[in-house]
């Protein structure tokens, strides 16, 4: 590798396992609270708040890292990497953000057949910030909706975790994430983060 890439790639492993390592450690937080109690975005915030702190994430520079950590399994897996935002910053955390994009994106591949494009779409409505992930696979069964986001359901295409944690970190701050099949084919995941 060149020098500055080399240096990029470093930079950017750095980072995630900096991430990771919170990631992890807020997943233990949550998975100490009682099950029975709902996950409150932080502060108390509804939905419809900017993020403690004012958060903001730069999305095409996350959407770059996002394409290097995908990379190498896409290309494995024959699977071609559409990532594109309509906005330049979201007024949400860069964390959470990036663990759930990574769960989906990954998610896809998984279900991708070989040709096929997974694309990540960023985009902004009265609504708030919208993060799409769509894939070229099967689809979701006629039944899944009951099960999508449950680990270890019994229909679960895997252990089924990744969507688990995708919709336990969405509560957690607010954001709602949605499965469905889409009209052109295969399944589309959408993440709305309001206020985003």
């Amino acid at each position: 590798l060149a020098p500055e890439r080399r240096a990029r790639f470093a930079s950017l492993i750095v980072r995630e396992v900096d991430r990771l390592d919170r990631f992890v450690g807020s997943m233990l937080t949550l998975a100490r609270h009682d099950a029975a109690q709902p996950v409150h975005p932080p502060n108390g915030s509804s939905g419809g708040a900017a993020p403690a702190g004012g958060d903001t994430t730069d999305v095409r520079a996350l959407l770059d890292d996002l394409e290097a950590l995908l990379a190498a399994r896409a290309a494995r897996a024959d699977v071609r990497l559409a990532l594109a935002s309509d906005v330049a910053t979201l007024a949400a955390p860069r964390g959470p953000l990036a663990q759930l994009l990574l769960n989906l994106a990954l998610n896809a591949i998984a279900h991708s057949p070989p040709g096929a494009t997974v694309a990540v779409h960023v985009t902004r409505d009265a609504a708030g910030a919208h993060a799409t992930v769509r894939d070229a696979g099967p689809g979701l069964p006629p039944d899944a909706a009951d099960t999508l986001f449950t680990p270890f359901a019994p229909d679960a295409r895997g252990t089924g975790l990744g969507l688990a944690i995708v919709r336990r970190v969405a509560d957690a701050h607010g954001w709602t994430v949605r499965g469905e099949n889409d009209p052109a084919g295969g399944a589309r995941f959408t993440v709305t983060m309001p206020g985003g």
